[in-house]
């Protein structure tokens, strides 16, 4: 949390002004603050094998709500596949994990001692640990991952959406209104992280190489759809377009069809974005260009615009969702739903049961 106190000593009390005049809402990291992170079960688990072993690690965020950025102490992640598909080794020191996506390294059991794999959570208020190597041997930790800025995270925040508000306004009457958000997104070089970009890595996108060609057949129709992510922390209301599921449910697309979805996170959270069952893998548009990779859950930030594609070969009704848990039972969902297929009667009577009663204690 932030105060008027801690923006005095962080030299950002002009910002908090500039910001209330602005009515632009506080940087945000997460929902909930836990007492404790864990890896299957514990929170520091070990893993036995003899010196030079090589480790296939695959690891799955199932939190409710939380990022993880992760990090070893054996030197860089050697990432082999994200979300269950082959990838193009690639090794990086660092990678984001959001909700519900996986990813899985190799690495190297060490010829002595321990080594850490750690899951630093995003907000820098805890830890998770798998230490790997000879058990009753000296730990070796992996490097802090430093505690994000949140006040200049908010001054970052708070020039995006000023920019973003100003540019609205500036646009000249009848012209079609054009997406500010990547040029936002360039000129926030930190990616919102709270520091600067080498130490506090943002989602590894575009640095995730598919094996193969991942773009979808010319000869196909093509169908956009726009998505702006929006809500916020006061009132607790996360929705796509500004609405929930129970205002504004269907997103129809045919049989037949290449799709496009285009999300713009308008809120200063990051979202998880899912689409169930795993029946469309869809591909992320990244600078990889043909090779972008493909995932089945993708992390949209604050004041950026993500851009994925999928070809429509499926039927009947797939869930959408940010896969932060709170923010998906509060509104941020949407059913994908193929024209001219029919959905059973009992599934159709229990979609809205979720919004019947409005009222808690």
């Amino acid at each position: 949390m932030q105060s008027i106190a801690g923006a005095i000593k962080s030299k950002s009390f002009g910002n908090l002004v500039k910001r209330n005049f602005y009515n632009v809402l506080d940087a945000d990291l997460s929902d909930v603050g836990y007492d404790a992170f864990i890896t299957n079960g514990k929170t520091h688990w070990q893993v036995d094998g003899s010196p030079g072993d090589r480790l296939r690690l695959r690891v799955v965020n199932t939190s409710t709500s939380s990022y993880f950025y992760l990090n070893y102490a054996g030197g860089p992640l050697e990432v082999i596949a994200a979300d269950g598909l082959d990838i193009t080794p690639t090794k990086l020191d660092k990678l984001l994990i959001s909700t519900a996506e996986s990813y899985d390294f190799l690495v190297t059991v060490p010829q002595s001692g321990q080594y850490e794999f750690r899951a630093t959570s995003f907000d820098g208020t805890g830890f998770t640990s798998t230490w790997i190597g000879d058990l009753n041997s000296t730990q070796y930790p992996a490097p802090d991952i430093p505690q994000p800025d949140i006040y200049q995270l908010s001054v970052d925040m708070t020039n995006a959406m000023i920019a973003m508000k100003k540019g609205s306004k500036n646009m000249p009457k009848g012209h079609k209104k054009t997406n500010t958000m990547p040029a936002m997104s360039n000129m926030m070089k930190n990616e919102f992280t709270g520091g600067p970009a080498e130490t506090r890595p943002g989602a590894p996108y575009g640095k995730l190489r598919s094996p193969d060609k991942t773009t979808l057949a010319k000869n196909r129709p093509w169908r956009e759809v726009k998505l702006d992510l929006t809500g916020d922390m006061d009132r607790y209301l996360w929705t796509f377009n500004g609405k929930t599921l129970a205002e504004d449910a269907l997103i129809a697309i045919k049989k037949g069809e290449n799709v496009r979805f285009v999300m713009t996170n308008k809120t200063m959270m990051r979202h998880p974005l899912h689409l169930h069952l795993h029946g469309h893998f869809f591909r992320v548009v990244t600078e990889q260009g043909e090779y972008s990779t493909l995932k089945h859950t993708v992390d949209v930030a604050p004041m950026q615009t993500t851009i994925i594609e999928f070809a429509a070969n499926e039927e009947k009704d797939w869930f959408f969702h940010c896969h932060n848990l709170y923010h998906m039972l509060s509104g941020m969902e949407r059913i994908v739903h193929y024209e001219d297929t029919e959905v059973a009667p009992e599934v159709m009577a229990q979609r809205y049961k979720a919004y019947e009663d409005p009222w808690y204690t």
